[in-house]
């Protein structure tokens, strides 16, 4: 799994992170620490997000949901 972020500047707004796994875009966040918090989701299910959408696509991306 080749993790890699890209930092984007929208139109009329601020700096935007988009994580993608194996060159493919999965999510996009706003903040470093956020983006950071993701990432370590993704490797190994720690911490816990407050966005339980971007916890679903990690989720199917991992291969399924570890407890």
């Amino acid at each position: 799994m080749n993790i890699s972020t890209t930092k984007v500047k929208q139109y009329g707004s601020t700096y935007k992170h988009i994580l993608m796994v194996d060159s493919i875009p999965v999510c996009i966040v706003r903040g470093s620490k956020s983006l950071n918090d993701c990432i370590s989701y993704l490797m190994n299910g720690e911490p816990i997000l407050k966005d339980g959408a971007i916890m679903k696509l990690l989720d199917k991306l991992k291969g399924g949901k570890e407890e």
